[in-house]
């Protein structure tokens, strides 16, 4: 019943969009910024970071938005895609659930009957490195409740990473994501735009680059707890950490929990304690997701294979000395400028797809792709083998602090086989499928929208 009624409000927001207007715009306040009054100082402020690791960030935009306003600006009904928006008529709510959950902790906390508080929007720029140890200044944004005039202190902090993009008009600083209503779950919620996107758009985005990613990732959580302590803005007391993503987040999600748990001290632990990562629809085994590519008769997402060869060869320059992403590919795909447009971050992935079909004249991945990747013995082919091993999730590790998965059976971007991979590659870690993951829709795009819906119910205990 829940599909038969989706498709009905596609087809009834399909006609409406284009005579209405976003009430909530977005991240550009029309009234001036008012900085948060600053709370009553404790007695003895809390230093959420030691100086130690303290990354420098900067604070370039913020919004606050009142608390009745914050779920349709989340969700807005009235900007986005057709599929975005009937998504949307199920997100909204369960985001004004949790607001209203909110308000009656806050008025309890609080001691007021009917306290004012909202939501601010910051915008974030910091330092982090690349893959070979240069500078590099990365940017984010931070949603998190708060008293206006009083103190409210979150749970902790929810790092929420985002799925597949291609044009810089859609990183997490630029666009609304399904993960921004997550903070109506009391979190200080982080969405890092990753290398490439957002203030470091001239940058390549080294895609699915799991190390990278991850410990970019970690730097924006700390950078968020400096800042936060700049501002006296304090969590509870025993704060937690909650690591959320779909798609390519997904992966990103799971090579983040990798990360923290096999890499960090235990100063960097203390002050990020992971609770749980929620991991969907996600390509864990890049080997396997190329397999399973190669045998579809319509491969479904070429687009993504211009950004895998160039984003393996940023985050790995000297496994691909001398070889350039150019070299993968057979020349009526260059021709067309394929490349050129996954670079310029100005294209969709329904753009790059039509380029790429068109320019290789099929839709199977074998002719997309350079005959040099068909021998085993190629240089090209076994740099890319050791790149994609490289970054395989599912073996060499077994989770200690709880991953919960989920994935459409039938998804036509990611495939399944990356579920039942990673369920038998980190057996005996502490692994969960995610309970009452009931699809909107059985497609990827339906899947993401699903999960967000489910954690928005809370998060299993």
């Amino acid at each position: 019943m829940k599909r038969i009624w989706l498709i009905t409000v596609l087809a009834v927001l399909a006609g409406a969009a284009a005579c209405q207007k976003d009430p909530f715009p977005g991240p550009e306040p029309v009234d001036p910024v008012v900085e948060p009054e600053d709370p009553a100082e404790p007695e003895e402020p809390e230093k959420p970071v030691p100086p130690e690791l303290r990354i420098d960030y900067k604070a370039v935009d913020s919004t606050r938005y009142e608390r009745t306003d914050f779920a349709e600006w989340a969700y807005s009904l009235t900007v986005g895609t057709t599929t975005e928006r009937a998504f949307n008529m199920f997100l909204q709510p369960k985001c004004k659930d949790n607001n209203e959950k909110l308000n009656l902790r806050i008025k309890e906390e609080s001691g007021q009957e009917s306290p004012a508080w909202g939501y601010w929007d910051y915008i974030l720029k910091y330092e982090s490195t690349d893959a070979s140890g240069a500078p590099v200044t990365l940017s984010e944004r931070v949603i998190f409740p708060t008293g206006f005039g009083f103190e409210h202190r979150a749970k902790g902090l929810l790092l929420a990473n985002h799925p597949t993009i291609f044009s810089n008009a859609e990183c997490p600083t630029e666009k609304r994501d399904y993960l921004f209503g997550l903070a109506s779950l009391d979190y200080v919620a982080v969405f890092p735009d990753l290398q490439g996107f957002g203030v470091s758009r001239e940058r390549v985005h080294p895609y699915l680059c799991a190390e990278l990613t991850a410990r970019q990732s970690l730097d924006g959580l700390l950078a968020v707890l400096h800042f936060l302590g700049d501002r006296e803005i304090a969590l509870q007391e025993e704060r937690e950490l909650m690591n959320i993503g779909y798609s390519q987040g997904g992966a990103s999600a799971l090579a983040f929990h990798k990360y923290l748990e096999n890499n960090c001290e235990d100063d960097v632990k203390a002050v990020l304690p992971l609770k749980a990562s929620y991991c969907g629809g996600g390509p864990y085994d890049l080997a396997l997701t190329m397999q399973e590519y190669a045998g579809q008769e319509d491969l479904s997402y070429p687009c993504v294979l211009p950004l895998i060869l160039i984003g393996m060869k940023e985050g790995f320059p000297d496994l691909f000395a001398g070889l350039e992403p150019e070299a993968f590919f057979p020349e009526s795909v260059l021709k067309a400028s394929v490349l050129a447009w996954t670079r310029d971050k100005e294209h969709t992935a329904d753009q790059i797809t039509s380029r790429i079909r068109a320019a290789a004249g099929t839709h199977k991945m074998e002719g997309m792709l350079s005959p040099a990747l068909q021998d085993p013995e190629s240089r090209e082919s076994k740099v890319l083998a050791a790149a994609l091993a490289a970054n395989d999730l599912t073996v060499g590790w077994k989770p200690v602090r709880p991953v919960y998965f989920c994935h459409v059976e039938k998804d036509e971007i990611v495939p399944y086989a990356n579920l039942q991979k990673v369920m038998d590659g980190l057996s005996g870690g502490d692994i969960h499928l995610l309970d009452n993951f009931v699809p909107l829709m059985p497609t990827h795009v339906g899947g993401a929208a699903s999960m967000y819906l489910r954690l928005l119910d809370g998060f299993p205990e």
